[in-house]
């Protein structure tokens, strides 16, 4: 199975660093670049000063910056972006990208994302029928050919105007991240790709045992859905007890082990400190190594 690399990208500091990472994880070879989308640190509680930019900004700034590396949300948050406006800015980037964006859709589930928005937290019901409603939306509008496209769900109905057709065929291709039935549903429904961290709560001598359980689950709903499951990619964002900057040597054993259990994409986020950074530098120096 080819292995993949992603490179996750906070948006904590000023542009000419954000460039710099992204510039520097194509030339390492990572073959996606990511960025998150929340109204604040997700990590921690604000710093005073700290930055923070938009997602989607950064990521028209990543296209513009790299050449060959795809560029992606890690993910969309439907709580900050009604889906009119994501297929805006997702055809927008796939143009100044010259077709390399992919497209990672999430739940939304930051209490700090609702708050900023002004709206109440979803229920975990709601949050998913959201969500497939979203989805939905985003995937059919993309997919429209015309200057215009109409939808009416439950929660998500509209009509856009003057869309640009998609550089990507038939529209750029769509991850669906979460761990939840309902999430995998969706993906096995609309998705190109399912990523995955798990699940919160998940001991960590665990959750190399739980990815692979909900991973077979997924090639189980594809199969009863009549799709091949090996149609859908699978990527895994490796943080917290799965990071693999906690010693040397730490990203060749995730790879291993992730390979093993049919993950073909391993998203790492940038270093968070001078620490990760040298492990980040000596394990990433040649990611061919990694290939079969």
């Amino acid at each position: 199975m080819a292995i993949s690399f992603g490179l996750a990208v906070d948006v904590d500091a000023a542009f000419p660093e954000l460039i710099e990472r992204a510039r520097t994880g194509e030339a390492l070879g990572f073959g996606t670049i990511y960025v998150p989308d929340h109204a604040r640190p997700w990590r921690q509680d604000p710093i005073p000063g700290g930055i923070w930019f938009d997602g989607w900004t950064v990521l028209s700034a990543f296209a513009m910056a790299t050449s060959s590396a795809r560029v992606g949300t890690l993910v969309t948050n439907p709580v900050l972006r009604p889906p009119g406006l994501v297929v805006r800015e997702a055809l927008a980037v796939d143009h100044l990208s010259s077709g390399r964006l992919q497209l990672g859709i999430g739940t939304g589930i930051a209490g700090f994302d609702h708050e900023a928005a002004g709206i109440e937290y979803w229920s975990l019901e709601e949050r998913l029928a959201r969500f497939g409603d979203y989805v939905t939306f985003v995937d059919e509008a993309l997919r429209s050919t015309g200057e215009s496209f109409s939808a009416g769900g439950r929660f998500f109905a509209g009509r856009l105007t003057g869309l640009p057709p998609p550089v990507q065929s038939p529209r750029p291709p769509i991850t669906v991240a979460g761990a939840s039935k309902g999430v995998r549903a969706v993906a096995v429904e609309r998705a190109e790709c399912w990523n995955t961290h798990g699940a919160f709560g998940v001991a960590p001598e665990d959750l190399v045992t739980h990815l692979a359980s909900l991973n077979a689950d997924v090639s189980s709903r594809c199969e009863a859905s009549g799709r091949d499951p090996s149609d859908l990619r699978r990527s895994v964002l490796l943080f917290g007890s799965l990071s693999p900057w906690t010693r040397r040597g730490r990203l060749a054993e995730l790879v291993t082990a992730m390979s093993a259990i049919g993950f073909e994409e391993l998203v790492v986020f940038w270093p968070w400190n001078d620490e990760d950074r040298s492990v980040f530098e000596h394990d990433t120096g040649d990611l061919t190594t990694f290939a079969p």
